[in-house]
């Protein structure tokens, strides 16, 4: 049976309720208690109709976050295309074009900043891109900051691995252990 067919005998099957209850109620209870007993079956019954509904119906996804928290879910559709659901969800950058390197790698860099602050920092790598310019930028959770971050790879001084490699600067560690 079509779904929109079962959806209007739900609608009809709560209308011809609500109608029988209200015709029972009158004639057999004082004006009261009657409307009281017309009220509840009526609004039960519009429950049961409106969780069939949103069986029909799903929820649309709320507008996404307006701030970017690491990695968030992408789909790739162009604006003509009707809008269908995807079955698997991919975790991906939002600058993916250009994307180098895409995981998750631990390190502790010596970073200057662009307040001309030299900090150490442990933080866990999980892409880099470069921009319009060609500089190469890391998005990483940093450990200092208990927050996501984008750093500036010209500005990395030194670096460590979690396996004690030590390097001078980004373009070294790219190349040696990313294969970039």
């Amino acid at each position: 049976m079509n779904k929109y067919l079962r959806l209007t005998l739900y609608i009809c099957a709560t209308f011809f309720i609500s109608f029988i209850t209200l015709g029972i109620a009158t004639q057999t209870m004082s004006a009261i208690p009657g409307s009281l007993t017309w009220v509840v079956v009526t609004g039960l019954c519009g429950c049961a109709l409106f969780k069939r509904w949103r069986k029909f119906h799903p929820k649309t996804p709320s507008s996404p976050k307006q701030e970017w928290q690491g990695w968030e879910p992408v789909t790739r559709e162009s604006p003509t295309q009707k809008q269908t659901p995807t079955k698997q969800k991919r975790f991906t950058p939002w600058y993916e074009e250009d994307l180098l390197w895409q995981g998750k790698r631990k390190l502790q860099i010596t970073y200057h900043s662009e307040k001309d602050e030299v900090t150490e920092r442990r933080i866990e790598m999980v892409g880099c891109w470069p921009n319009e310019n060609g500089e190469i930028f890391i998005r990483a959770k940093c450990d200092l900051r208990d927050d996501w971050r984008t750093f500036k790879a010209d500005n990395i001084l030194h670096l460590k691995t979690a396996r004690n490699k030590s390097f001078d600067n980004f373009s070294d560690y790219m190349s040696s252990e990313l294969g970039i």
